[in-house]
């Protein structure tokens, strides 16, 4: 009997026309790869993901993104995951 090898990938964009200096940043929410392999779940995987970047003042991944609608959390994606999804489901 074959064993599936499960491979996984993170992709992070960190916005249009940020300098190539940048990348370490990226990198570091790449990181995310990392808690996958270790078995965390990937939504928990993707969350961190996007709060290294949020906690990054280079990125606009918090409060300088154009479609943010939550202004005053520190961590937005936080206050996403906690929204029930029958709530969610009305915004669509």
């Amino acid at each position: 009997m074959a064993i599936a090898q499960e491979e996984y990938a993170v992709v992070v964009d960190s916005g249009a026309g940020e300098p190539l200096h940048y990348t370490d940043g990226c990198k570091s929410a790449a990181d995310a790869l990392e808690r996958l392999k270790a078995g965390e779940n990937a939504l928990d995987a993707a969350i961190a993901a996007v709060q290294s970047l949020e906690n990054d003042g280079r990125f606009h991944a918090r409060g300088g993104a154009v479609l943010s609608s939550i202004k005053l959390a520190r961590n937005p994606v936080l206050v996403a995951r906690d929204v029930p999804t029958p709530v969610a489901e009305v915004f669509q």
